[in-house]
Formats: structure tokens, sequence, C-alpha cells
């Protein structure tokens, strides 16, 4: 059996507005990629896909980037996600490339349907974005900001910060990500 390297490619992102004080960094902006329906996608990101994209209305990354070869016709910035939405996203800030890169391979392994632009990174850190199932406490699709490995008073010598944008546009900074069972 041969080995495989997978290759994450990586963007350049926008500062957004969400601010984690701990760390005194900024997450990036999230956009939503509205698709032409019906788009057929021969290659996403150097990679052979080749199949009809029917009902793929629209995505999300962390780039700004229109690429029209994979049907995407505009980018919208967003900061909450709409409650008709079919899933949640993890925005994650990591200081190493290869921890980024192993979490996002993790979440595919885990979850289908990952967005392309998984990986970025700015003048704040490296950052993956995942989506994930919607929890039913969570009380809709919700956008997690999630930071850790900084010290604080905590036992072990570190914490991890949490911020969530529900469907209503709310930035709260409530721990409900790792508390939903």
């Amino acid at each position: 059996m041969r080995g495989e390297v997978v290759k994450f490619p990586i963007g350049i992102a926008r500062r957004g507005k969400v601010f984690c004080k701990p760390l005194n960094i900024y997450f990036p902006q999230i956009y939503r990629l509205v698709r032409k329906r019906d788009a057929l996608i021969s290659r996403v990101n150097g990679v052979s896909v080749g199949d009809l994209q029917r009902n793929t209305i629209c995505d999300y990354s962390l780039t700004a980037e229109v690429d029209t070869a994979a049907g995407v016709i505009r980018t919208v910035e967003i900061d909450h996600l709409s409650q008709g939405d079919d899933a949640s996203l993890i925005i994650h800030h990591f200081w190493s490339m290869d921890h980024a890169i192993f979490y996002a391979k993790s979440a595919e392994d885990h979850f289908r349907d990952q967005p392309s632009n998984a990986i970025c990174e700015n003048q704040d850190g490296i950052f993956t974005m995942t989506k994930c199932p919607t929890h039913p406490g969570w009380g809709g699709p919700t956008i997690f900001y999630l930071a850790d490995g900084f010290e604080d008073d905590a036992i072990a010598g570190f914490a991890y910060w949490e911020a969530s944008a529900g469907s209503d546009g709310v930035l709260r900074h409530d721990e409900i990500f790792y508390e939903t069972d």
C-alpha cells in the first residue's frame, strides 16, 4: 500500500469582527459562496471532481475568492447562519500548520461535505473552518469560534475560549460547544 500526501490549499484570510481577548487575535471573516444551480464542477482546488453539483447553492469559505470553475458566482460576507442552513460551522484558531492540517483532515474523516477552503491564515494565526451537525440544544445553525492553548488560572494551566453566533446574529461568549452532550 502506498501512502498519499494530502495537500490542503492555504488561503489568505481577511480579519473579521470577532475578537479573542486572551490571545489578542481577530478571527477571519466568513463568506457564503453563492453557486450557479447545476454547475458542472470539473476541478476544485486542482483536483478533478467531474460530477454535476445539483441543488448545491451555497457553501462557505474564509477567503473571498470567486472560483468560477467551481460554479461560484459571488461571495457574501456573513456573521451568522440562517435558520434554514443544514449545518453549523466551527472556526478554530491554531498556532501550528501541522495541528490545523490534522484537525481539518480529522473533520473530513468524520463528516463528509467539508468546505473546500478549510485552512487559511492571516496576521493573527492559522484558522480552520469545518462543518458539523447542528445540535438541538444550540437553537439552530451556529458559528463557533474556538481558540485554546493559552495560559490562565485553570488547573491544567491552559484554557480554551469560545464565542458563538446563532441564527439571530447575536455573538455570545457562553461555553455551549463542548458542554452539549
